[in-house]
C-alpha cells in the first residue's frame, strides 16, 4: 500500500516500473546483450563488405589527396572497408560517398575500438570529411590527455 500511495501522490515520477527482480540488473543485462548483438551485426556487416570487390574511386568534385598522418590513414582505411572503395582521400565527404547514420555508427564503433576514443555522433556529422574528422579526433585525444592526472599523462 505504501508504494501505491507514493506513486499516486508523487508528481515527479513520469513512469512506473513494477518488477519482481532487480530492475537495474535487468537493464544492465539487456544493455550487454544489445551491445553484443550490435558487435555481432557490425562484424557480419564488415565481413560482407570485405567479401565484396572493391570499386574504383568515384568521380567526385574534389581531387584525391592522400592521408597525411596516422589518424587520417586510419579513417581512410575504415571508410575504404565500409564503402568498398579503393581510395578515400582527405577531402572526400562521408555522405557524398553514400554514408548514412547507420554507417556513421559503425565508423564510430570502429574508431572506439581502434583509437580508444569516444566520438559523439554530432561531432562526426559536423566533420564529414576524413581531414575534418581527423582534426576533431585530435581535439578529443588532446582533451582526454588534459583530463588525465599528471602522473598518468607521462
Amino acid at each position: 500500500m505504501e508504494a501505491l500511495r507514493r506513486i499516486l501522490f508523487c508528481s515527479t515520477i513520469p513512469q512506473v516500473v513494477v518488477s519482481k527482480s532487480d530492475f537495474n540488473n535487468l537493464i544492465i543485462r539487456n544493455l550487454i546483450n544489445l551491445k553484443d548483438t550490435f558487435n555481432s551485426l557490425e562484424e557480419q556487416f564488415i565481413k560482407v563488405r570485405q567479401d565484396k570487390p572493391t570499386h574504383p574511386r568515384p568521380n567526385l568534385e574534389n581531387a584525391y589527396v592522400a592521408p597525411r598522418n596516422e589518424i587520417e590513414r586510419t579513417l581512410a582505411d575504415i571508410w575504404q572497408e565500409i564503402f568498398s572503395i579503393e581510395q578515400i582521400g582527405i577531402h572526400d565527404n562521408f555522405f557524398e560517398l553514400g554514408g548514412d547514420s547507420l554507417l556513421a555508427t559503425i565508423v564510430i564503433s570502429r574508431l572506439r575500438k581502434t583509437l580508444k576514443i569516444e566520438l559523439p555522433h554530432k561531432r562526426f556529422f559536423d566533420a564529414p570529411t576524413v581531414g575534418e574528422l581527423a582534426l576533431v579526433i585530435e581535439e578529443i585525444i588532446i582533451e582526454e590527455l588534459e583530463q588525465l592526472p599528471e602522473d598518468k599523462a607521462d
